[in-house]
């Protein structure tokens, strides 16, 4: 038979038995609570950093994301920037982050840059199409030597974004180059004389042709041989001026001896 000091002891190893468990079951659910806390807490968006071309020569790179913030730099029509992913909405226009190559970041206007894109120079007059398809042809042309950012390209086709934005839809990849050297020389082309449509400047394109480090590129191939058959064409507009002229001044010689002989 247990003595009262036996069962007393016994009662007393089981109650704190049991308040040592209970301790321990809410220890335990406390920690868990923070576990799934943890866990179940929304993970931050990171921010895409993609490629972008600039589309608007000079665009302006600024500080803040404001029309008003401190100038950084200029980008020049068909440079690539890195596009950081972030955009603030200041009124009617959205900005967004870049980094230019040389390390320097700030914010530009989306209207200016192309993200997703390449730089690319249009190789000859093509029309643009309003899908991949031969039978969304229009009315709207990209001449030789526009710049155009390449986006999509589907089966042959590239989607692009030219000057300004000024013209978009789709070309044909094969009237299109993405080497870098042609995408230079036909921007630098194209500031200088506007696009290759025929119609161009003769002294000024001769004092490109004359300073261009990119003689060897398709664009200033093409350039030199307008040139030449312009100038061909403009001395044969002198000579048969000059011999117009050879034949009015014969005709008034024999208007005179006629005179004479009268």
């Amino acid at each position: 038979m247990m003595s009262k000091n036996t069962v007393f002891l016994g009662a007393v190893l089981a109650f704190a038995t049991v308040f040592s468990s209970c301790g321990d079951s809410k220890k335990s659910g406390n920690e868990q609570t923070k576990e799934a806390s943890v866990v179940e807490a929304p993970a931050e968006p990171v921010a895409e950093v993609v490629d972008a071309i600039c589309v608007y020569d000079g665009l302006s790179l600024r500080k803040e994301p404001k029309r008003q913030g401190k100038w950084v730099s200029s980008i020049s029509l068909g440079e690539k920037v890195t596009f950081l992913g972030d955009t603030v909405k200041e009124g009617k226009v959205t900005y967004g982050k870049v980094k230019l190559s040389d390390g320097k970041e700030g914010w530009v206007s989306d209207y200016g840059i192309v993200t997703n894109a390449k730089a690319g120079a249009v190789m000859k007059e093509s029309p643009v199409y309003r899908r991949p398809d031969m039978l969304t042809v229009t009315q709207t042309k990209f001449n030789m030597a526009d710049l155009v950012a390449v986006g999509e390209e589907k089966d042959g086709w590239v989607s692009v974004v030219g000057k300004k934005r000024t013209k978009k839809g789709w070309l044909r990849a094969e009237d299109i180059t993405t080497d870098s050297k042609e995408v230079t020389a036909a921007v630098l082309l194209s500031k200088e004389l506007g696009s290759l449509d025929g119609n161009i400047d003769l002294e000024k394109a001769q004092a490109f042709l004359e300073n261009t480090p990119f003689k060897e590129s398709m664009f200033v191939k093409a350039l030199k041989e307008m040139v030449e058959q312009a100038s061909s064409e403009e001395r044969s507009d002198i000579e048969e001026g000059q011999e117009d002229d050879f034949e009015g001044e014969g005709e008034a010689d024999s208007d005179q001896e006629e005179g004479a002989t009268e």
